[in-house]
Parts: structure tokens; sequence; C-alpha cells
């Protein structure tokens, strides 16, 4: 008798805990189905905590979050500063015509994003504000990318451009892929070092400026030339801009630090 009863215990637990577990699992993913047709630009804006954004090959918008506890009060809720649905992760998703847009809802937490999005989609991301200090990946893209914030850590990885990337102090990291870079490139930051990784065979066209900093190359840098800025007016100050090709030139990269160092890596 004591173990018929011990085997129902146990069989009521088993039933909680799948009862229980499939709707928590559910409550930290949201999709957002593409099969109608991509859109043009896909938006992410002031997202809290830590982003990792992944290329992938699905006609699909998949947003899953790590760390993350739900207000129970804003459940079902509308956000006002964020416009769009609320997704229960902390995020709110709109769709208006050929745009998608992922809002924060509120610029508070340190939890960990993780958004994969078609790779062919261009992709907007921006933050307003000093108070976003999380890290942003993103990796594996295939078309434009724009990206705007001032503080945290940026790391971009087998992307291909186009990419306008600007930072105040993030700390910024950028590997191109082998299989194709496409351009203008530009990457400015205030007070941070630009490390910018490429594959031997790039063939770029480089203006490089670094005006407190210095700057590093492991290529051999063709056709090199310094000289001042337009608007510098002063005669004996050093010149900043550099100018030189890579592999006989092609693709324009500009790369601009005020206060840190720029470094050229190959990525081989």
């Amino acid at each position: 008798m004591v173990m018929k009863n011990t085997t129902l215990y146990m069989v009521s637990l088993i039933c909680c805990w799948i009862i229980t577990s499939g709707p928590l699992k559910a409550q930290n993913m949201h999709t957002v189905d593409l099969e109608g047709g991509l859109p043009k630009l896909i938006n992410i804006k002031d997202v809290p905590g830590h982003v990792l954004v992944k290329g992938g090959t699905a006609n699909k918008i998949e947003i899953t979050v790590q760390g993350f506890k739900p207000d129970k009060e804003t459940s079902g809720l509308q956000p006002l500063y964020a416009s769009g649905k609320n997704t229960g992760l902390g995020l709110a998703v709109e769709e208006n015509n050929d745009e998608i847009t992922i809002s924060g809802i509120t610029g508070k937490g340190n939890q960990q994003y993780t958004i994969i999005v078609p790779e062919s989609v261009p992709l907007k991301m921006i933050w307003n504000g000093e108070h976003f200090f999380g890290k942003v990946r993103i990796e594996n893209h295939r078309s434009d990318l724009e990206i705007k914030r001032v503080n945290g850590e940026v790391t971009l990885t087998d992307v291909t451009g186009p990419l306008s990337l600007y930072t105040m102090d993030a700390v910024l990291e950028v590997a191109f892929t082998d299989s194709g870079h496409k351009g203008p490139v530009s990457i400015s930051t205030f007070h941070s070092d630009i490390k910018l990784k490429l594959p031997s065979t790039a063939a770029i066209d480089l203006k490089m400026r670094s005006g407190k900093g210095e700057l590093f190359s492991a290529f051999e840098i063709e056709d090199k030339s310094f000289e001042k800025e337009e608007k510098d007016d002063c005669v004996d100050c050093v010149p900043r801009v550099m100018r030189g090709k890579l592999n006989g030139g092609g693709i324009q990269f500009t790369l601009t630090s005020y206060a840190g160092n720029i470094y050229l890596i190959k990525n081989d």
C-alpha cells in the first residue's frame, strides 16, 4: 500500500512538472512569422541588458531571453513609450508596412537577449541614452548594418557590410568575413579603440584618423599618405589622417577614433 501511494505521488510530481515547465519555456520566447514576405528593414531600439543578434536562414524572427523576471503588473498591458505588442519579455514588437521594430519597454535589467533574424534583411540598431551598458554582439549578418550606441561593448563577427557604426565609449571589435564584404564601411568612436579584422585578400581604400591615439596595421599599406584635417589650422600639428590601399584598393573604409587607437588585424 505504501509502495502504491509513493508511486502515485511520484507520477503526480512528474505531471505537475510537465504542465508547469511547458508554459515557463514558452514565456521565454517570442516568434514573428515572416512566411508572407521578408521586411525591408528590422529596427532594434533601446533593448536593455546584453544582446546577441544572429543571422539565420529561416523566414522568421525568434526572440529568446534569459535572466528576465516578468512584471505581473504589466501583463496584458500595452507599453506607451515603446509602440507595438507587448511580448512579455520586456520588449515590444511592431509590424508596420515593410518594417519591423523591436523596442525595449524599460531601460532596466541585466538580462540576455538572443534575436535571430533573416541574415539578408538590413538591420538598424539604436540605443538612446547613456544608461545602456550591456554587451552587443552581431554574428553572421549578410546585409546593411547601422548601429548607434553610447556605452558598452560592440562586437561584430562574420559580417559583410555595408556598415555604419558610431559609439562614444563602447569598445569596438569588427571582423569581416572572407566570403565577400560590401561597402562603404564607416566606424567612428570618440574615446575607444577600434579593432578591425579583415581577410588578407581584402581590397579596400582606407581613411584612418585618430586625434590623440595611434594607428597600427598587420597589413602592408599601399600608396600611404598623411594629411591634416580640412579644418585643421594648426601649422605645426602632426597630420592625423592616413590614407592608403590594401591589395590595390576597392571598397571605402573610414575609421575614426578621437582618443583611442585603431588596429588593422588579419582575420585568416
